[in-house]
């Protein structure tokens, strides 16, 4: 049995540093969706990485995003545009991955969406700002929020070593970004994950 996605983690090892938020459940509605022909096309991020920008032909109003590091690895997303409070988003659901793969391994993932800002949508640049966990996760530990979740950790011998998955249902979820989408420490900070694409055709 081949599994057809990878943690959103193979990306970001792959083109970027950081943490970023995980949800068991998609962070947009079929009614928040848009879609801006503006970003399909191909693009080069700042690692030297290449990202294909398609339309999905069996889904509406969805991207197909093949992302390419420089090393040529790759690795395929199903985005979703939406729009709250006049920000634009981005959700992202791993597809498949080039390359070969455990399916033990594989059998034991379990596909995560993960949530980003868009920027400067309309020219030939592009700011990809994802949540960060980092600053989640001091929310959690100062008790300031309460949102369904769970507590993984990677390696069972670092208490220090875990990452957040978010359960909230996506009603749960879209109060959540409307209430805190305009902090200004959301994406940002010291493991920010930011992707600046520059249109390349």
């Amino acid at each position: 049995m081949r599994a057809k996605w990878i943690l959103v983690v193979l990306l970001l090892a792959v083109v970027m540093e950081g943490c970023i938020v995980k949800s068991l459940h998609p962070f947009y509605t079929e009614q928040n969706v848009v879609f801006k022909q503006e970003l399909m096309g191909t693009w080069r991020d700042q690692q030297t990485g290449t990202w294909r920008i398609s339309p999905v032909e069996e889904k509406k109003n969805a991207y197909r995003m093949k992302v390419t590091s420089n090393e040529g690895i790759s690795a395929t997303f199903i985005a979703h545009l939406f729009e709250l409070n006049s920000i634009v988003y981005l959700d992202f659901l791993p597809e498949e991955q080039d390359g070969k793969q455990v399916d033990l391994f594989a059998l034991h993932l379990i596909p995560s969406h993960s949530l980003a800002r868009v920027k400067n949508i309309a020219g030939d640049r592009v700011r990809i700002e994802w949540l960060n966990e980092e600053w989640l996760s001091e929310l959690f530990a100062e008790n300031k929020i309460r949102i369904a979740h769970e507590v993984v950790h990677e390696n069972e011998q670092k208490e220090d070593d875990k990452m957040y998955i978010l359960t909230a249902s996506t009603e749960e979820l879209q109060k959540f970004i409307l209430k805190y989408g305009n902090d200004p420490e959301a994406f940002t900070g010291k493991s920010e994950v930011v992707m600046d694409l520059k249109r390349v055709q």
